[in-house]
């Protein structure tokens, strides 16, 4: 590399470094549709977000909680009708009972379900933080939702749920007798 050369990549290094530089301002933003973390949220919204996980595909679409809990059993169906209805046969593994962790309907389910107990939480927490006048009612249907969505939950940590555990065993800690997911 000649020395002319050397000297224009170092001329445009440095006004590209003057340039980037030079735009930096202090920038100060205002906050208008999301909540810090120093402010409080309103239980009332908290709580919509818990509900609103109902609605996001959780129990009304047939591809989550209702596939779980019918395209196992024989009480639902989803026949292929052709080559664009196998749906990669998720429906068909789920029916047969030979889907593993990588079946996009049993983490979908999972992470809906999740989700639902995160908002549920976060307004049991906010609601207790609260003053609201129906700081009760408000408490309670919190709690009914947890309760909702953890008993939909797939369960897999449980006595015979993982391969090699028997019954009188805990899935997890391997130890015999405990009971205490039955």
């Amino acid at each position: 590399m000649n020395n002319r050369s050397f000297k224009l990549n170092i001329i445009v290094a440095c006004s590209f470094l003057m340039a980037a530089t030079a735009g930096c301002t202090k920038l100060k933003e205002q906050v208008i549709d999301e909540v810090l973390g120093s402010n409080i949220a309103s239980p009332q919204n908290a709580l919509a977000s818990a509900y609103g996980q109902m609605d996001n595909g959780t129990f009304v679409d047939h591809s989550q909680v209702f596939s779980l809990q019918e395209y196992s059993t024989d009480e639902a169906i989803l026949p292929t009708r052709g080559s664009d209805w196998g749906d990669g046969g998720i429906y068909r593994a789920i029916h047969e009972f030979t889907w593993g962790p990588s079946n996009s309907m049993l983490t979908n389910t999972w992470n809906s379900l999740n989700n639902g107990i995160t908002l549920s939480l976060t307004a049991i927490s906010t609601i207790n933080k609260s003053t609201a006048p129906n700081k009760a009612q408000l408490l309670a249907e919190a709690k009914g939702l947890l309760d909702l969505y953890t008993f939909h939950a797939p369960g897999p940590i449980r006595p015979g749920a993982l391969p090699g555990s028997s019954r009188g065993q805990c899935a997890v800690a391997g130890k015999k007798g405990s009971n205490r997911h039955r």
